[in-house]
């Protein structure tokens, strides 16, 4: 899987559909609405789209090799209005009436006479023997269309529609005929969620669970002038933390590896009070791994989101220990500086501690 497949995947509509819908129950089947045609309730209600967009939001996944299809069923409109609800009418080829009767044929064996039930009468008599029909001296030799109009006999009746919303009659020629889909995971989905996939929101809980809130603000310009997005932004004790994953079936190659690298150096070289983590899963080749051991990185590796999640926890915490150490530090520092009239070796103490807090904040 490519990162651009993963991008979809940090959309919230996507996180979503992708955690409500598909991972419990993975064969999405529309459901037919008299006046709207097919649609999929559960999806536009969890991701809050019209009955359009919902269908274009589906179009989408499947672009994106998300989502598979298949065919559900094929779809009748009327070609005036547009409407699903369509009456299917078999209409006489002769006199163009919608009364057509379906009935028995019965052939009488002794005389050869073939003709509908109805035409033998109430006491099933043979119309051109007159004998009576007893067990044993007709068949049933099938059925056949009947016109309760003309009474003209119908082998395959004529089939047109009607329109209950405008009225329109139109035929097959005519018709708005088309294809709905039940929407499954592509295969590559498929293997991914069996393994994890690492949504926002995970990633959001861990950090909101050591005491960082969101920034809704995720880009930073380089030192190069380049303006950056991550995925992810955060803030608390005194930092900034920006947040990138990067997602594939395969190890990340060397090359994709690079472009992260130069990405973080060039905003980290003119943003001196942030911290940029890159999450990557499932692995880096042994050329990207060997590249990662020259960089000063935040990286976190893991096959599955559960072993990417443990580590980030724990990274987080201890991180969050040493900021609320050091921001205690800086408090009881500025308190100390207010004293300006102390001896000498006092200020010589304030002086050691502003050396200790530069030390903390280049780690």
């Amino acid at each position: 899987m490519t990162n651009a497949k993963y991008s979809n995947y940090k959309s919230q509509e996507v996180e979503a559909f992708m955690m409500n819908i598909l991972e419990k129950t993975p064969n999405v089947k529309p459901v037919f609405d008299l006046n709207l045609g097919y649609r999929y309730p559960d999806v536009e209600k969890t991701v809050n789209k019209t009955v359009n967009e919902t269908s274009d939001f589906l179009e989408h996944l499947v672009n994106a090799e998300v989502l598979d299809r298949e065919i559900f069923d094929m779809e009748l409109r009327c070609p005036s209005c547009n409407s699903p609800n369509v009456s299917v009418n078999y209409v006489c080829p002769k006199c163009t009436s919608s009364n057509i009767k379906k009935t028995i044929l019965v052939e009488h064996s002794k005389c050869g006479y073939l003709g509908t039930l109805i035409s033998f009468g109430e006491v099933l008599t043979c119309p051109k023997c007159g004998e009576q029909l007893l067990e044993g001296n007709y068949r049933n030799a099938g059925s056949i269309y009947e016109c309760g109009s003309c009474q003209h006999q119908i082998e395959t009746p004529f089939i047109n529609h009607w329109c209950r919303g405008c009225g329109t009659k139109f035929s097959f020629e005519n018709a708005v005929y088309q294809q709905r889909f039940a929407y499954l995971p592509s295969k590559s989905t498929s293997v991914e969620m069996s393994q994890g996939i690492l949504y926002p929101s995970l990633v959001l809980s861990l950090f909101e669970e050591q005491g960082f809130s969101r920034e809704m603000e995720s880009k930073v310009t380089g030192e190069s002038g380049a303006v950056h997005s991550f995925d992810l932004a955060f803030k608390g004790y005194g930092l900034n933390f920006l947040v990138d994953v990067y997602f594939s079936l395969d190890p990340i190659s060397e090359l994709d590896f690079l472009r992260y690298c130069g990405k973080i150096t060039d905003a980290k070289a003119s943003n001196q009070n942030i911290d940029i983590l890159l999450i990557i899963l499932p692995s880096l080749t042994s050329e990207a791994e060997a590249i990662s051991k020259t960089f000063n990185l935040s990286l976190i590796i893991g096959e599955k989101s559960t072993i990417v999640i443990s580590k980030l926890r724990t990274i987080l915490s201890e991180k969050a220990t040493a900021l609320k150490a050091l921001s205690a530090l800086e408090t009881e520092t500025i308190a100390e500086t207010s004293e300006i009239n102390k001896e000498p070796e006092s200020q010589n103490g304030i002086k050691k501690k502003f050396t200790i807090l530069r030390g903390i904040k280049r780690k």
